[in-house]
């Protein structure tokens, strides 16, 4: 007696392959997706710790007077004190991304009719390189 196993639940070869080609489409999109969340997440991290680092300089700075040293207007040479570059701490902007933080003074009007509306606009910077140079900028404006 002759057996034929032609089943019609049975898989032919060729749909398991299909099948295998389907799902390694799949595996592969999703291990894509997630290097893209892990390269995004770490970006993300590198602008909170750029954006944290620019508003503790700037707190830092606000608390001087309008008149100290350190808030001389400075026209990109340092203030005589050498306080221009504000080094980072050691974290990965610094150590793994040569991140750099500086600050810069300006001195400018509200209004032109009036000579006691003056005010100093306190820019701070942070440059880093993660794969593409990235910059930061946060200011402020300090009266009298």
């Amino acid at each position: 007696m002759k057996h034929t196993f032609l089943s019609k639940r049975a898989l032919s070869l060729v749909e398991i392959l299909i099948t295998i080609v389907l799902l390694a489409i799949v595996v592969i999109s999703c291990f894509n997706f997630y290097v893209n969340v892990v390269v995004f997440s770490i970006k993300a991290e590198n602008y909170k710790s750029a954006t944290d680092f620019l508003a503790e300089t700037l707190e830092k700075l606000s608390l001087y007077n309008y008149g100290d040293p350190l808030l001389s207007v400075t026209t990109g040479q340092p203030p005589p004190n050498d306080h221009h570059d504000d080094p980072l701490p050691a974290c990965d902007l610094r150590d793994r991304y040569s991140g750099v933080r500086q600050y810069h003074v300006d001195e400018s009007k509200w209004d032109n009719s009036f000579s006691d509306s003056v005010y100093k606009s306190i820019t701070t910077s942070i440059t880093w390189n993660d794969g593409s140079v990235r910059t930061l900028t946060l200011s402020v404006r300090k009266t009298n």
